[in-house]
């Protein structure tokens, strides 16, 4: 996208996407300012990350692959040049593109996992579905279900949980005195 970016990356260690991201950040801000004979810092804050349910995988995936379309940027998801999705469904193959465990569970064969993915994206998603995804990633908070939140989260339940800005507002009931 030509203000953000979106990856989908299964880190192998636990510091791992930590140190890729700063190696990337700083690696890719000296390329960009010898290109453009200029200093200091291209990205703006630090990145985000979130941490995603891994029978959510596919989903968040498809989400990432429809951002262009949503931003109308894309009037479909083959027309991207932003995305994986190309590559997903047979085009042209990214060396660097390392498909996750669950995207291959979708088939056994390469043609019917690249139509089986091309159908799953088509199809779109639920607009709730995308809203709790993005509520995810702008706050960093894990985007789990309950029993998966239990297992990981059981000694600080509250990690998951969205709270909003500023002080909750005052319930005000209707045959209230006061």
């Amino acid at each position: 996208m030509p203000n953000h970016v979106h990856l989908l990356i299964t880190p192998q260690n636990a510091d791992s996407l930590v140190k890729t991201m700063q190696s990337l950040g700083r690696r890719y801000a000296q390329y960009f300012n010898q290109q453009h004979h200029r200093s200091g810092t291209i990205l703006e804050g630090r990145y985000r990350s979130s941490l995603i349910d891994p029978n959510y995988f596919l989903r968040c995936q498809r989400y990432i692959e429809l951002n262009p379309v949503r931003a109308g940027f894309e009037s479909s998801p083959q027309d991207s040049t932003w995305t994986s999705f190309a590559s997903h469904i047979g085009g042209n193959a990214e060396p660097w593109l390392v498909d996750h465990q669950h995207f291959w569970k979708l088939s056994n064969t390469p043609f019917e996992r690249q139509m089986t993915w091309a159908t799953f994206v088509k199809e779109g998603s639920p607009h709730w579905e995308d809203r709790q995804i993005t509520e995810a990633l702008v706050r960093s908070k894990p985007w789990v279900n309950d029993i998966y939140a239990k297992k990981v989260f059981k000694d600080n339940p509250d990690q998951t949980l969205i709270r909003y800005r500023g002080r909750q507002k005052k319930i005000i009931s209707i045959n209230s005195t006061t």
